[in-house]
């Protein structure tokens, strides 16, 4: 190890330790009792309010690897209490920029010419500087107007070394604390590597962008922006370039002036979609990656960070927001219960109905004072302080949610995303169930039926040659009961088979000519099969009426 990475390590456990040591266990981390966190009170003093907005301003101050950590822990409400996920929710992803002559060194190394050759004009001073890179203005030779986003110069290293000692930390808490048991900070702190190596790979950043442009077509309002694909690399993001301004650096006249009800409400209609049917969606919706466009129009910007919902936990997901938006507590904590990971201690009963009270409070409130985010939020942390682990695209979403409640308020004060979200709820429904038919799903189950068919009399042999030789067992369950059971269900079987037979045989003798020996004009054969198998059929059925509703061997 080299001095400079030497006196790297030691300058970011000075900082560590310093940020340890300002927002200490008590503050940055909440307890383990449910009873605390419903009596706490819904508004924190400015005192805690005050503390909380200071962390993302020094996280800000102390680098890149502390934006990104800070990024991680907004995403966390069941680790961190609200005030703190709230503050860092909005946590404006803003570093000091690096030389010019850095990006044009890193544009030319990746793209293979120098900035002169490949655009006509390049703008050395940066529009934007964040923690992993920073944003130019330029113009391709054809004049087109571009956004050169270029990687941090050695941030990569950078990152990974500060998350290995993160990680060795973590590693060390989880052994030694109980706290760390609980959270598993390692696990937590492993994926978070994963998405970061994601994210520093702008080849990713350019299929998030035509992924969701693709997605949102149908959304007149909505603006993605277009990558430049042979202009961009892992370290070289070319993009098209969108005119616009930032949602909080909207003036008052500004915001006046734009169509801001039609706005949020398409602006929230984009994102259900992109959450319950396309299965991916923005995850960094703060007010800095949302420019408003012509007066009428939004645009997504920085999708580095996306989130990504499986289709099993989409039904999962719409049951527990639905339940948020009408205020049914026990059905949000089963929902929650559902979806999450249960740990020691998890007390079920006791968690619904602390959670149901939760809910009621929310159902108390105002109409335009329900915010589906933070009530999601708030969500995670009781399920946290009650032993249930939520996956993690779940929190993600939650800080999605929070930041388009404080949107959706700064451009239309009266704006309800409860009651959106209910307005559009079979809109999602339909668009789900369309979603899940497709000509390679439907040939999927056709093959699925037709390995059912074939494979479905061998087992079914199987198993009735095992109940002759009483040699079918079964653990748990009653074992006398269910094979009394199968036994029933195969005597039915082969009567019913039996008579289907005797049918058949009399259809097939009807076309037999037998003049001696005839019954009421047809073959007497024929007749007394086909009244054979009618009286056994009707036998049959009463049987089964008879015996549907009885419990037990005997009426199985």
């Amino acid at each position: 190890m080299d001095l400079q990475t030497i006196t790297t390590h030691v300058k970011f456990y000075r900082d560590l330790a310093w940020l340890a040591g300002k927002y200490g266990h008590s503050d940055l981390l909440r307890g383990t009792d449910m009873d605390q966190f419903l009596e706490k009170p819904e508004h924190p003093s400015s005192k805690v309010r005050a503390k909380a907005e200071d962390l993302p301003k020094d996280l800000q101050r102390m680098g890149p690897s502390f934006v990104k950590l800070g990024q991680l822990l907004s995403t966390r409400p069941d680790l961190i209490p609200t005030p703190y996920v709230k503050a860092l929710a909005r946590l404006q992803d803003e570093c000091e920029w690096f030389p010019a002559e850095q990006s044009k060194e890193v544009i030319s190394e990746e793209l293979g010419a120098s900035v002169y050759e490949l655009f006509a004009e390049f703008k050395e001073e940066p529009i934007a500087a964040a923690s992993l890179g920073q944003v130019h203005f330029a113009r391709l030779m054809d004049g087109s107007p571009v956004a050169v986003k270029v990687e941090r110069p050695g941030i990569r290293k950078e990152i990974l070394e500060h998350l290995h000692i993160l990680l060795n930390v973590a590693k060390f808490v989880d052994a030694h604390t109980e706290i760390g048991r609980r959270h598993n900070f390692h696990k937590m702190l492993r994926e978070f590597r994963y998405s970061i190596l994601h994210e520093l790979d702008y080849r990713q950043e350019a299929n998030h962008l035509l992924t969701i442009k693709e997605n949102l077509k149908g959304f007149n309002r909505i603006v993605v922006p277009s990558p430049i694909l042979d202009y961009t690399t892992s370290k070289v993001l070319t993009m098209e370039w969108i005119e616009g301004k930032e949602i909080d650096n909207l003036t008052p006249e500004e915001l006046s002036n734009i169509n801001g009800p039609e706005i949020t409400n398409e602006l929230f209609r984009a994102y259900l979609k992109q959450i319950f049917v396309d299965g991916i969606f923005h995850a960094d919706p703060h007010p800095g990656n949302l420019f408003i466009v012509d007066t009428s129009k939004i645009a997504l910007l920085d999708l580095g960070m996306v989130g990504r919902i499986p289709h099993h936990v989409q039904g999962k997901l719409l049951d527990l927001i639905l339940a948020i938006a009408e205020g049914r507590g026990r059905d949000v904590a089963d929902a929650a219960i559902a979806m999450g990971e249960t740990m020691e201690g998890f007390d079920k009963e006791g968690f619904r109905r602390q959670l149901g009270q939760m809910i009621i409070g929310t159902r108390d409130a105002q109409l335009g004072d329900i915010q589906v985010g933070d009530i999601m939020n708030r969500v995670s942390e009781a399920s946290g302080y009650a032993q249930i682990r939520l996956p993690s695209e779940l929190t993600l979403l939650g800080k999605a949610l929070l930041n388009l409640d404080y949107v959706g308020r700064r451009l239309d004060p009266n704006f309800n995303p409860a009651v959106c979200f209910q307005n559009n709820i079979w809109s999602i429904v339909r668009q789900r169930l369309m979603s899940g038919v497709s000509p390679w799903q439907i040939l999927q189950r056709a093959i699925d039926i037709k390995d059912f068919t074939l494979e479905f009399p061998r087992k079914l042999s199987r198993i009735m040659e095992l109940i002759a030789r009483n040699e079918l067992t079964f653990e748990v369950i009653d074992e006398k009961t269910l094979i009394e059971g199968f036994r029933n269900i195969a005597n039915r079987l082969t009567t019913g088979v039996i008579i289907a037979a005797m049918i058949l045989g009399a259809s097939q003798l009807m076309r037999v000519p037998t003049p001696r020996y005839q019954l009421l004009g047809y073959p007497a054969l024929a007749i007394v099969l086909f009244l054979g198998a009618a009286i056994a059929g009707v036998i049959l059925v009463v049987g089964i009426l008879l015996h549907s509703g009885t419990r037990g061997p005997k009426g199985s």
